[in-house]
């Protein structure tokens, strides 16, 4: 029993590590793709590496169990969540017209 609640926690604290290493990464990419010279290059070669990245390190948290994938990409879809909260553009409260 331990051994799987072991692998459980092991196998979602490197799904949000892979999460986190992702949408950083995406994000930092968004934020220089204005000031460098070859905006195509550098979103395609930070797409490649997120990928092959974050694909293998799902592949070897797997180990041929598919519960461990389940459960790593349940912590990588909660940072997910979390980074569209914390980064999503404030809205402004707008007033409504006073009818009279």
């Amino acid at each position: 029993m331990k051994g799987i609640i072991m692998d459980i926690l092991t196998s979602f604290i490197a799904g949000t590590g892979l999460g986190i290493f992702n949408y950083t990464s995406l994000w930092y990419t968004v934020k220089h793709i204005p000031f460098v010279k070859n905006p195509t290059f550098l979103s395609s070669t930070s797409y490649f590496l997120r990928m092959g990245i974050t694909m293998a390190g799902f592949f070897l948290v797997m180990d041929g169990r598919w519960k461990n994938l389940i459960v790593c990409l349940v912590g990588f879809l909660m940072v997910r969540f979390i980074f569209v909260k914390i980064f999503q553009p404030k809205r402004q409260l707008r007033e409504v017209p006073k009818e009279g």
